[in-house]
């Protein structure tokens, strides 16, 4: 790009830990485009700052006043891309993949046997409307109980008042799936308050993956992790190819959710079944033995015969599939947090090969180990 073109204008709230990471991903991969930006926060006149005949684009990620900007943005003949989704846009906007992101929870929450399961989400936000209608159809489909919420969370006196009239109206024991973790840990906050355990008689699930929120209450909080760079970097990726004149492959771009970091807040040893109670802490505490089936059953009390079929009638999976689930979501974790290498990884994931260990996590993720650290070390 010429970087006499003009520059980029950044409008974002910073506030969020995800927002953070997709500015910040979104800066590194515009500067190796050489790309030159321009941050505003807020409290500008986002009109005068996109006419200003120096901006030949403009970013926008979490903005606070959404409507306000979005209003001002109408029928702006410069390139605009959006790393988030507050509300629908007529530009291109990058966000995680909702579908995947469901599947994620729906199938984590399978574990726990429960027949009611809930969702609190945040009023007046597109994506958060989005997950609701796609939790409530997943959950729907295996024939379970589904109630909502939608909070407004800037009045955090009003928002308390409503989750604690939705937790006492719960059927319980219930799955509770959180918008975004300041969302999950207020409920979890109202849950102690009100005397309610969890994750006996809720567990909570939250999406973002903030280590501070995620670890400062009373429990700690299950998370399924926004892939906040990887969002940050397409981004940067499909407003340079504006530039150059080129239309988005399509115009919400979805990005899978990174993997789901399994806390107390959502313990699995907490199944009504306890013989897969049993199997499940056993396999948690010994996964890096790389346990077999015969094992498991050992450690549940039951021959393998009745332990598969508990899995089957319960969790709809094999216990060989639970382990290999294990493995890979253990992978997954050494991918991201270490430098060793895929051969090392494999060994100690209990795979026979690196090959087996990149089918299988390819089969999982639909990206090969090798390629999925490289987008998380952008």
């Amino acid at each position: 790009m010429n970087t006499d073109a003009g520059h980029i204008v950044v409008i974002a709230d910073l506030g969020h830990y995800s927002a953070r990471q997709r500015v910040e991903a979104f800066a590194r991969k515009a500067h190796a485009l050489e790309m030159r930006l321009r941050f505003f926060e807020r409290g500008h006149d986002v009109r005068k700052v996109v006419r200003d005949g120096r901006c030949a684009g403009v970013f926008l990620c979490n903005v606070r006043e959404a409507e306000l900007a979005h209003e001002a943005l109408r029928g702006c003949s410069k390139p605009i891309v959006e790393a988030s989704r507050k509300l629908e846009a007529t530009w291109p906007q990058v966000f995680v993949d909702e579908e995947d992101l469901v599947e994620m929870a729906f199938r984590h929450f399978r574990l726990l046997q429960r027949e009611s399961y809930a969702y609190c989400g945040r009023r007046g936000m597109c994506s958060s409307e989005e997950r609701e209608r796609m939790f409530r159809a997943r959950v729907a489909a295996a024939g379970a109980h589904f109630t909502s919420v939608s909070l407004d969370v800037s009045a955090d006196a009003r928002s308390r008042k409503e989750i604690r009239g939705f937790l006492g109206r719960l059927p319980r024991p219930a799955n509770l799936l959180g918008f975004e973790d300041r969302i999950a840990e207020k409920v979890l906050e109202e849950c102690e308050a009100m005397g309610i355990r969890v994750p006996q008689d809720v567990a909570v699930l939250s999406c973002g993956g903030d280590p501070l929120l995620t670890s400062i209450g009373s429990h700690e909080l299950s998370s399924i992790v926004i892939p906040g760079e990887e969002i940050g970097v397409r981004s940067a990726e499909i407003l340079r190819g504006l530039l150059a004149g080129e239309a988005p492959a399509e115009r919400v771009s979805r990005v899978k959710p990174l993997e789901l970091r399994v806390r107390n807040s959502t313990d699995p040893s907490v199944s009504t079944d306890p013989v897969i109670a049993k199997a499940l802490t056993f396999l948690r505490a010994e996964i890096r033995e790389a346990p077999g089936v015969d094992a498991v059953a050992r450690a549940a009390g039951v021959s393998r015969r009745g332990l598969e079929m508990r899995f089957r009638q319960k969790l709809d999976k094999s216990v060989g599939e639970q382990i290999r689930e294990f493995r890979l979501e253990r992978a997954l974790r050494l991918i991201r947090s270490t430098p060793k290498p895929m051969e090392r990884i494999a060994e100690e994931c209990g795979f026979s090969s690196a090959a087996t260990f990149s089918r299988a996590f390819r089969t999982w993720t639909g990206t090969t180990p090798s390629a999925h650290r490289a987008k998380v070390s952008v």
